[in-house]
């Protein structure tokens, strides 16, 4: 993710900042952006294993992706795990579809990243 923005925030003990990558990932929320590559692939399952480990409670998986390399797309696809409980398709792609045959959540349609 090229230009990924950056939240400040102020408190009694100083001011510090965060991506909105990091914003999502403490609310167990995964972003799936851009084509998928083996890099990509990686850095998706990482996150949805450490999730996994640290508790049951569901994780969102948001995708804003074209598609991307098939193989990769299987390697996620294989470690979706039971917490994955939601699926936000961002914008029309194939990947998406794919990826979310392997969990039984629906697919909420979204006009955008919010």
């Amino acid at each position: 993710m090229a230009n990924v923005p950056v939240i400040i925030r102020e408190t009694v003990h100083g001011a510090y900042s965060l991506t909105l990558v990091d914003k999502l990932f403490a609310q167990r929320e995964i972003l799936l952006d851009g084509a998928i590559d083996r890099a990509k692939a990686m850095d998706t399952i990482n996150q949805l294993r450490i999730l996994a480990e640290e508790d049951n409670t569901p994780i969102t998986l948001l995708i804003n992706s074209p598609g991307g390399d098939v193989v990769s797309g299987f390697a996620i696809h294989r470690f979706l795990l039971p917490p994955v409980s939601s699926f936000k398709r961002l914008e029309p792609l194939h990947k998406a579809f794919f990826i979310r045959l392997a969990a039984a959540a629906p697919v909420a349609h979204c006009g955008g990243i919010v």
